[in-house]
């Protein structure tokens, strides 16, 4: 039995981590690894970032020298996967040391978190960590990236590059296969689900939703959404959601379509467009800002892409004209195409082939 290690950044209370790795932990103990895990961040780190908003900048340094000797003294393993980086805001060299004499070391993103480095406001970070993350990705033995934008990034120092989306579990999202038709009363429910870190790009969008508003019945739904922006939303019918794991899939259901707005900047261009496949996997249309992720994540389906505030209005009236064609056409190809190429049962063979190749190629190099 091979034996996989995984150094993630959150334990599985964190989204990226949960999403990334440890829902396929299963699938790999099932084909024949020894999966353990080492989490950066605790559960209590998680619970503050998401629930209040704060960093406890405190647990950093007891938290990087349990790290650090964990990885010292580790021996007894066959692939080593890195979550990004190993120590945050710490410079090349710190991950140079710990990962001395290491094999088969693979390094997972699905962000941009070269940009937070290269592109940071501070020059410190800038000098200290600013190629930090290309010359990690030159150095592993396989990259995994979650978007066209990471892969075209990274491949430019190492071509031993695979991109497998960050994945829902399918089943999970088929609670109820039947689109919820409305009667002409209700209202349009335009559904947008995301963390307080992500809320200002909804904000651009004010002007929209009030224009809407002037003809038609919508209601804005917003889950996980920072409640200290919500007075910059005075005058748009929303209600506040908050996130909650066992009513997620619910909430997306009663949706009459997703949307993701985002900020054009370097950072989001690496977004992996997991939110749209949260939304098509329960079978509602989707209207985005059209980023490389967003737009492969389509599949030449029929969802819509906005730039602008005329084509954000565009694309809802278009959504509201034609509410029960569009959730029935497009819904159901949307639940097709996550099926296929954005699910856990599929893509946890995208893993398992990769992993296999790597300790493959090892053995050949070895012998």
């Amino acid at each position: 039995m091979s034996k996989i290690v995984y150094f993630t950044k959150y334990t599985a209370a964190g989204p990226s981590s949960r999403y990334r790795s440890y829902q396929y932990k299963s699938y790999l103990e099932s084909n024949g690894f020894e999966v353990i895990t080492h989490a950066l961040f605790p559960t209590k780190y998680i619970q503050d970032l998401y629930g209040k908003g704060k960093k406890n900048w405190l647990i950093l340094i007891p938290r990087y020298i349990q790290r650090f000797f964990q990885i010292l003294m580790l021996r007894d393993y066959d692939i080593l996967f890195i979550e990004y980086e190993l120590f945050p805001y710490l410079p090349f060299f710190a991950e140079l040391i710990a990962l001395l004499g290491k094999k088969n070391v693979v390094l997972d993103y699905d962000d941009a978190t070269f940009h937070t480095y290269d592109s940071s406001n501070y020059k410190l970070v800038q000098l200290m960590c600013g190629k930090k993350i290309y010359k990690l990705v030159k150095n592993a033995s396989l990259v995994i990236t979650g978007s066209p934008y990471l892969t075209e990034v990274l491949s430019k120092y190492n071509t031993n590059i695979t991109e497998i989306p960050t994945s829902i579990n399918y089943n999970k999202y088929q609670q109820n296969s039947t689109p919820v038709i409305k009667t002409k009363n209700e209202f349009f429910k335009i559904g947008w689900v995301g963390s307080k870190n992500t809320s200002v790009n909804i904000l651009p969008l004010k002007e929209v939703f009030l224009e809407l508003q002037k003809n038609h019945t919508i209601e804005l739904s917003l889950v996980g959404f920072d409640k200290k922006l919500l007075p910059k939303l005075e005058g748009v019918n929303y209600r506040y959601i908050e996130w909650k794991e066992s009513n997620e899939v619910d909430t997306i259901y009663s949706f009459d379509v997703g949307i993701m707005p985002l900020e054009y900047n370097k950072f989001n261009y690496g977004k992996c467009g997991f939110k749209l496949i949260q939304y098509m996997a329960c079978g509602i249309p989707t209207i985005a800002t059209p980023l490389p992720a967003n737009i492969k994540i389509n599949r030449d389906n029929e969802n819509l892409f906005a730039t602008n505030k005329n084509e954000w209005i565009a694309a809802f009236e278009q959504c509201i004209a034609q509410n029960q064609i569009i959730k029935q056409n497009v819904g159901g190809k949307n639940r097709n195409i996550v099926k296929q190429f954005y699910c856990t049962e599929a893509n946890y063979l995208q893993y398992l082939n990769s992993f296999n190749q790597l300790l493959k190629s090892s053995t050949e190099h070895e012998a």
